[in-house]
């Protein structure tokens, strides 16, 4: 068999035209095939494990969800009250349907939020519709023993008084920010982006690009793409799109462009703190075409994928950041 696949290489050595034409097949059709399947393979086991039923993993998230938008709406900087009425009526239908999933923390979180949604409309004279009211007051019954969760309320110095602490500190003291006084100098933004640079990225090869946005009504364009800006999209200063060029990726390494980017922007958060800059990041989950509408928009060249905005700009003195509780270690942590 060795001797046969040495006369082959021989021969295609002496006849160019077969290994260009090989050459060919190999970036035309296989190449291409590649691509195509670990683009099937990633798709098909996205349904497959999406729509299965029964499915405690998907019922987290969908509360985690839900939380987070109550909770955001709790800490906006122009609150309206009465929001989100139809959100909190799924969380407490989801909290009184599922007492079976009493000792989760989903449900614990869940409960002390709505706990103190009820609370600031209470304190606020705010009357809630009574189908909703009574749904609250069926939750808060139940739980009896579980406190309302209150937001987090911190000075702008507090806030960034970890600057100079252990990385422990540093880290726990960061939040995202969705309260915005106006922008930040070239200097803090430079200086960040440079620490961001650090990031490990695959290979070295460093296939980021940060598109940097102070235009108002441009910022204001970009956002009105994104779905995760409502309650505070219209303070957002400034703007930063996180590309990945995929002229710099391989065959094999669509994910690469995430977990690139992923990196380097977690580590532009933590230099966007430490420069006193609040941040929130804002994904970008989007159909093809608002993707290419964002970057005709945005100036964006077309072998640059969007992987993710991020919003920043000067925080306000004082402001209220959402609790966004975490998972416990032992539910993140699989020792093998």
């Amino acid at each position: 068999m060795n001797r046969i696949v040495i006369k082959l290489k021989e021969l295609i050595k002496k006849l160019p035209f077969v290994k260009l034409a090989i050459h060919h097949i190999y970036i035309y059709v296989i190449h291409p095939l590649g691509l195509l399947n670990l683009g099937l393979y990633t798709t098909f086991r996205t349904l497959k494990f999406f729509k299965l039923k029964n499915n405690i993993q998907k019922w987290k998230a969908s509360m985690r969800v839900s939380c987070h938008i109550i909770e955001k709406g709790l800490t906006m900087p122009d609150k309206r009250l009465g929001f989100g009425q139809e959100r909190v009526l799924f969380v407490a239908n989801e909290i009184l349907s599922h007492l079976d999933y009493k000792n989760l923390p989903e449900i614990n979180i869940a409960v002390g939020i709505l706990k103190e949604y009820d609370k600031i409309h209470t304190e606020n004279n705010y009357t809630l519709p009574f189908k909703l009211q009574d749904k609250i007051d069926d939750v808060i019954n139940s739980y009896p023993e579980v406190a309302s969760l209150s937001q987090i309320k911190v000075t702008i110095e507090d806030y960034f008084s970890a600057k100079d602490s252990s990385f422990h500190t540093f880290a726990l003291s960061r939040h995202s920010i969705r309260n915005f006084s106006g922008s930040v100098s070239l200097e803090q933004l430079n200086d960040s982006i440079e620490l961001a640079l650090t990031a490990p990225s695959a290979c070295n090869r460093q296939a980021i690009k940060c598109h940097l946005f102070n235009n108002k009504d441009i910022v204001q364009k970009i956002l009105s793409y994104q779905n995760g800006n409502r309650g505070f999209g219209h303070l957002v200063p400034q703007l930063c799109i996180l590309t990945v060029d995929l002229r710099m990726i391989g065959t094999n390494e669509q994910n690469d462009i995430y977990f690139n980017a992923g990196l380097f922007a977690m580590n532009l958060s933590y230099a966007f703190h430490f420069n006193r800059v609040g941040s929130c990041m804002l994904n970008w989950a989007v159909t093809p075409k608002k993707d290419k509408t964002l970057k005709k928009i945005a100036g964006i060249l077309d072998p640059e994928s969007v992987a993710v905005i991020i919003a920043f700009g000067a925080v306000n003195d004082k402001i209220e950041i959402a609790r966004s509780t975490k998972m416990k270690l032992n539910d993140a942590v699989v020792y093998h």
